[in-house]
């Protein structure tokens, strides 16, 4: 019966990755190793990211769909995703499409998933999220087109060794009096800068939201002005809060204080 476990080669088809920051970026790499031609969608990075790492962008979501033979999901959960791939968007792709979603469960509507297998329009699928975590049942489970795994995605022997030798590389550089590179409250700033700044946070975060909701279309670059007193003092956390609102809706990774410049730059803002 060795027929029933012919499969399928990944070198020559096309790999849609929706959602191009850090993780994103990392698999299409892997994707090219493979001889897999990629295309990705993400309107909120920048043209030059694309481009230094000569991947095709997508306009739209729809050119995805068109194209790709595997499609792989790299986005934040938030309430523009939750549920963005359902029974209507699965019936926009190629028959045969294959799904993966390891970023965040619920962007995914399971059950919509399922009967898209069972009706032969998508060919498969693997999940390491789900909609409910711990999930002991989901529609997916009982198909033998899906591959699952209990949201295992850094649980690998080597990330737990790098996270132990980070840890320690952190701690006997800040003994010797040098910065944090992982700090966890950073960045920094003297107590008395802190009193004068800290009552503009709320309004940074209000102007970050408020942003990211007026924007349309790619964004590309970014001016934050400071004007008056607070100008006068160091303003990276202010600009900071500001840019944690602005891409933490955006990022398929967990935005905060302490890797925002990092994400900031992986977006190529």
């Amino acid at each position: 019966e060795k027929s029933k476990f012919r499969g399928i080669e990944l070198e020559g088809k096309t790999l849609g990755i929706v959602g191009f920051g850090q993780i994103g970026g990392l698999v299409a790499k892997k994707a090219i190793g493979l001889g897999m031609k990629v295309i990705a969608y993400d309107p909120f990075v920048s043209e030059d990211r694309f481009k230094q790492m000569e991947i095709r962008k997508a306009d739209r979501l729809e050119n995805i769909y068109e194209e790709a033979d595997f499609i792989s999901i790299h986005l934040p959960k938030n309430k523009d995703t939750l549920g963005m791939f359902d029974k209507a968007e699965f019936y926009k792709m190629k028959k045969g499409t294959i799904i993966l979603n390891v970023a965040r469960g619920g962007i995914v509507v399971e059950k919509d998933l399922a009967e898209a297998i069972r009706g032969g329009q998508i060919g498969g699928a693997a999940l390491d999220v789900y909609e409910v975590e711990p999930c002991t049942d989901s529609p997916v489970f009982k198909l033998e087109e899906v591959v699952c795994t209990p949201h295992l995605g850094a649980s690998t022997t080597e990330a737990q060794d790098r996270a132990g030798t980070t840890i320690a590389e952190q701690v006997i550089d800040v003994l010797n009096g040098k910065n944090a590179t992982f700090p966890v409250n950073a960045p920094a700033i003297r107590p008395e800068q802190m009193d004068i700044l800290s009552p503009f946070f709320e309004l940074c975060e209000s102007l970050g939201s408020l942003f990211i909701n007026l924007v349309e279309g790619n964004l590309d670059s970014l001016k934050i002005g400071y004007y008056g007193k607070v100008s006068e003092y160091d303003v990276r956390v202010p600009t900071s809060v500001i840019l944690v609102k602005i891409l933490e809706r955006y990022s398929a990774e967990n935005v905060n204080m302490v890797n925002v410049d990092l994400v900031t730059k992986e977006t190529g803002l």
